[in-house]
Formats: C-alpha cells, structure tokens, sequence
C-alpha cells in the first residue's frame, strides 16, 4: 500500500496559529495533550507529530477525520474517549491550535446520541451550556458493534461556519459510523477496510464515476446487498447510472442505463414515504412493478443532494432476498452519497471553467466588429503553416488597408466606418477557404493568409484586390471604399515577423505608387 503520509487526505498542519491549510496528500497526525482534566479539548498547545507509517488502522483512522474536516470545511479534529478527555488511541488532524473549547454539556448531547453541529455565530447563543464564541464546533459518538459508546468524534474551525444542512449530518454520522470498527477492531472487518480506503478513493477521483464506482464496491462489501447503484433523477425520470452486482448472485441484477419513471420508481416511495429501508418489497409496495420486474425483496435508498437542496440522484442497494442488516449502515449511505454530491458539484464547476475559458479564448480570439481572427491569431496560424509546406507550396501573406479611412469616420460617423469595416471583412473572408486565416490587425488593418501552389499566388492577390474594393451603401449614402494591398511570400521570408512586416512594406509602395 502507499506510504502513509502519501494516503492520508485532508488537512494540512502549519504548526501555528488558528489558520491552516487545507490541502491532500498529508498525514494524520498525533496529539501529544497536555492534563485536561476539565473535559476540554485544547486547554493548552499540543505538539503534533506523524503517525508511525506502520500503524495502519490509526493511519485509516486519520485519513477518515481528514476527510471529515474537508467536506465539512473544518481546521481540526480528533478523537476523545467518551468522558471528552484526549487519549482514545491519540488520532487528531489539522493544527491543535485551531481547536476551541469544547464543553462537558457538548460531549454529553453527542454521547447519548445526538449529532452536533453548532455554527459559531450562527442564531441565538445556546442555553445548554454549551459555549459560543463564534468557533465552529462539530460533535458525534462512535459506537462499538455492541452499539456502546466508545469515543467521541470531535471537529472545529476557529472562525463562524455557514448554516449546517442534512448533508452535513450525513457526513458527520457517517464519519462516526465508521470510526467505530476502526478503533475496536482495526482492519479486520468490511466496514473498517471500507473507512481504510474511503479518503483514498475520494482524494484519487477525478469525476463523478471514478468516485462512485469503489464507493458502490465498498457499500456492497458492507451491506452485502447483491447491487448497489447509483441513479440520477432529472426530467421526471430515473436513470441508473453506474451499478455494481455480485457475482454470486448471477441471476439479480440491476443493469446499468435501465430507467423508470420518477414518480413510479422505489426511491420516490422511499423519500415520500421517509423509509429508507425495507426489507419486504413486495409486501410494502405491492403495486410497484418495476420492483415486482427486477425481484426486489430488499431495498435501501439516499437522497444524493446537491448544495442548494436539489435532488441529484439516489444511492441505493437491492437484493432479491432479506437484508435487514443493511439498515444499520444507512449512516455510510449518507456520507457516499455527501462524497458524491460534493464531486459532482466540483466537476461541474470543472466543465464551466472549462467552458468559460473556451469561450475567452473564443472571444480573445475573434474580432468582434467584423468576425475575422484578431492579430493574437496571426503568429500561431503562420507558423503552423510554415511547418507543414508541401513542395511547390508558399504561405501568401497579404496585408490591406483602407485607403482614407479617416475621412471616412470624419465625414459620416463611426457607426458608418464600422459598417465599412464589418462589409470589409465579409469579403475578405468570402476569398478565402475555411482554414485561411483571415485577421482584423489594426483599426483598418486586415491580413490574409493562405498556403497555396507558387503559381497561384498572383491570382490569390487579384481576388483579394477585387474583394477589398467596393461600393457600400449605407444610411443613404454611397460610400466607395479603396484599399491598399500588400503580399510577401515564404520564399522572400522564413518566419511570422518578416512576412507580416514585407507584406506591410508592401502595402505601403502600392499606397505611395497610385497617391493613396
């Protein structure tokens, strides 16, 4: 397996101070604590230290707080035992600096079951007890496999946090669910080695499938559902996305790419109903025949949310036959199903980072007046084409301008001048082939180049001539346009630079020979 420090994600320690950065790839961490005999977790600063590489479940453990301290924007976490004292196999991450007081009456509310999530700052100040100092503090038991408390999951931030949600709690139980067969066990049973190779998973995905995948393969291996998967809901439709299904169990299955309308599907029942488990199809929703189609017996079902409180999808597992212990993982079906919201939250804003940067680049690129390339167009075009000439073949490089243009804008407005141009530019894109470059350089500086035979250069240039003189109407009047025209070739100039400045050269003598 990787190096433990290369495994765990999460939390970044900085050693000082209440900032930290958050950041993957960084270790666990353990807490040296000073005495803290009053039940509070940072009376005092803490040296933090890197686990032993060896200590896998301990390293498993820190990866799963780290991951609880990303999706949950915290600075901190740890581990106590179950009186709020540190010690609980000594497993914190983050800055130690960072983590404010957390009190006897918080530990308790978590100790007999409750999740607490308290935004500092957020709302009227607490009256159990507890404190609010504008620190962000987060708190839930873990349990033993006899359902008995055996610590107790502590996060922070120092600065006030947003409004916690329901996917917030379904990280933070799931976290807690996990962490418990962690710390009695280690890596001896399925839901250890799933929360073992949660944060891995998390940090290595790169869209929404790669994420999902191992998640369905680890909720198959702790539920024992014969197929776990994952479905999105849009349009008044649910469509099976990505399944995994046993194969012990050849003959149930739940393909891939099927469908089924929302309204008639298992889940809605599920989310309408708030039954995220049943453990008898048939007899709860006898009418349902998709389930009757597919043998359903068993099926447990999550809402995957997005940010904003809209129904993305489902996770769900199902069975043709009973399984009433996959309820009591309903916890990790809340948090795969926060991990998968969140990705597909980042990779969406991935694709509208990636569009809007095409679209600049669109727009970098393309004159907006008169829809020819813009002069950052020219360099890469001439190049590219310098560096694929075929024998007999020139790149002809012609530069135009518009003879008197200023009297133009003098005598009948801008508005008219950038008709011209508009007008001017249409044309010279009309000689051309789609893969010439036709570019706007200046203000009434066009230049065309093309990759043709040497002895159709003379042509090229009469066509682009005949394009650039015109007559335009335009708000009544008749406007006629000349302009001037220049060409270099690649035999007289081997790089962009000298064939965009002969051809201006030669621009130049034709306006000086006809008195323009």
């Amino acid at each position: 397996m990787p190096s433990q420090a290369a495994s765990c994600g999460g939390i970044r320690d900085v050693g000082t101070g209440p900032s930290c950065t958050r950041a993957p790839g960084v270790a666990a961490v353990k807490v040296h604590p000073s005495n803290a005999d009053d039940r509070r977790v940072n009376d005092a600063p803490r040296t933090l230290q890197p686990l032993a590489a060896d200590d896998f479940g301990r390293a498993a453990l820190g990866r799963l707080l780290s991951l609880l301290c990303d999706q949950l924007g915290l600075a901190t976490a740890t581990v106590l035992d179950r009186n709020g004292r540190p010690g609980l196999d000594d497993v914190a991450v983050g800055t130690s600096l960072a983590m404010p007081r957390a009190s006897s009456a918080l530990i308790d509310r978590a100790v007999t079951g409750e999740l607490v999530l308290v935004a500092g700052g957020q709302g009227p100040a607490p009256d159990d007890g507890t404190e609010d100092d504008g620190a962000t503090v987060v708190a839930a038991a873990v349990r033993d496999e006899q359902g008995s408390v055996i610590g107790v999951i502590v996060g922070a931030d120092p600065l006030p946090h947003r409004e916690f949600d329901d996917r917030d709690r379904a990280a933070l139980g799931g976290v807690a669910h996990v962490a418990g067969p962690l710390l009695q066990a280690g890596l001896t049973n399925p839901t250890a080695l799933a929360a073992h190779q949660l944060a891995e998973v998390v940090g290595a995905a790169q869209d929404v499938e790669q994420l999902t995948r191992p998640l369905l393969d680890a909720l198959h291996q702790v539920s024992g559902m014969a197929s776990t998967y994952l479905t999105r809901v849009e349009n008044d439709e649910q469509s099976v996305l990505y399944s995994l299904n046993s194969q012990e169990q050849r003959g149930f299955a739940i393909p891939e790419g099927v469908h089924v309308p929302w309204e008639q599907s298992l889940c809605r029942r599920s989310l309408t109903e708030n039954r995220p488990f049943v453990d008898d199809v048939p007899a709860v929703w006898p009418e349902s025949e998709a389930a009757a189609a597919l043998g359903i017996r068993s099926s447990v079902s999550v809402p995957v949310r997005l940010s904003s409180g809209e129904l993305w999808g489902t996770l769900c597992g199902a069975d043709d036959v009973s399984r009433p212990q996959s309820a009591s993982h309903l916890p990790l079906l809340g948090l795969f199903s926060r991990l998968i919201a969140a990705e597909v939250e980042r990779s969406a804003a991935v694709q509208q980072a990636q569009e809007d940067a095409a679209v600049a680049r669109r727009q970098a690129s393309t004159d907006a007046l008169t829809g020819c390339a813009t002069r950052v167009t020219v360099e890469p075009w001439l190049l590219e084409a310098l560096g694929r000439l075929g024998r007999e073949e020139v790149v002809a490089t012609l530069f135009v301008d518009v003879d008197a243009f200023k009297l133009v804008n003098d005598r009948h407005g801008h508005a008219t001048g950038d008709a011209v141009l508009a007008a001017l530019g249409d044309r010279l894109r009309s000689v051309g082939r789609v893969d010439d470059l036709v570019a706007r350089i200046g203000g009434d500086e066009f230049l065309v180049a093309v990759v043709l035979p040497r002895s159709s250069v003379a042509s090229l240039t009469n066509r682009v001539q005949g394009a650039a003189d015109f007559d335009l109407d335009h708000a009544g009047h008749v406007i006629s346009i000349r302009c001037s025209v220049g060409c270099a070739i690649s035999d007289e100039a081997s790089d962009p630079t000298t064939l965009v400045a002969v051809a201006d050269v030669e621009m130049y003598r034709e306006k000086a020979l006809h008195g323009r």
